[in-house]
Order: structure tokens, then sequence, then C-alpha cells
């Protein structure tokens, strides 16, 4: 029976070269956890999870679509961070590799929270539960 769970997601960029100098900014992950292809560059996340960034083209090709169609649809990327503190200093790094702040640093009942957009307009959300620190 098949146990149900995400091992990598793989999302379509325009610019590889780009996006993969975004991810590197963002995710500071060594050396040894990336690798790369001809079309295609795979973060190795924690947890057995990757992210892999493949040309826009190549993408459509593989997925058998028009390439117009390829996009960045309505999804939203989450992370927990430890604290808020390391919410916005996450936030902060995407904001230096050319990302943009699309919600700014908010409490609610069950945390903290900010989202920003990926050079490619991928959305995502970092998020510390129930660590409401004053900023």
């Amino acid at each position: 029976m098949l146990k149900p769970k995400i091992d990598i997601v793989t999302i379509p960029v325009e610019n590889l070269d780009l996006s993969t100098g975004f991810y590197k900014e963002v995710f500071a992950l060594p050396e040894d956890k990336v690798s790369s292809g001809e079309d295609h560059v795979a973060f190795f996340l924690e947890g057995e999870m990757s992210l892999v960034l493949y040309e826009r083209s190549g993408f459509a090709k593989m997925t058998k679509q028009h390439e117009v169609n390829v996009n960045p649809s309505n999804v939203i990327f989450s992370h927990i961070a430890k604290d808020d503190k390391e919410v916005n200093s996450i936030l902060s790094g995407a904001l230096k590799a050319g990302g943009k702040i699309t919600k700014e640093g908010t409490a609610e009942d069950w945390g903290y929270t900010r989202l920003f957009k990926d050079i490619d307009g991928y959305t995502w959300e970092v998020i510390s539960w129930f660590k409401i620190e004053d900023n």
C-alpha cells in the first residue's frame, strides 16, 4: 500500500541561472546539497525533500503542455522557522537575493508570518508558530 508523502517538488523557472542563484542565496546550502543537470538544478532539503528548478521550456516539454501554460500557479510553499527573528532573517535574505516581500510581518493568534515571492513569482510563507516576540 502506498503511504503518501511528497519527496520532490519540481517548479518551472524562466532563467535557470538566476533562479539557482536566488535559491542558493536563500537556502544557503552547502555545495554537496545541490546537484546540477543540463536543464535543472536540485536542492536537497531536510527530511529527504528536494526542490528541483527546471527550465520552463524543458518543463513544458516534459509535461507535454504548451510553454505559455506553464506558470507559477496559486501555490504557496511554507517554511516553519524557529522564531520570528529567523522569519525576518529569511525574508531579508530573500529580498537581498531579488525576491519581493508580499506580506510584511504580522502577529496572529497562532504565530508570526511573512510572505515573499521568488524571482519567478512563486509565493513563500515563512512562519514561526506560537513564538511571537516584539520586533
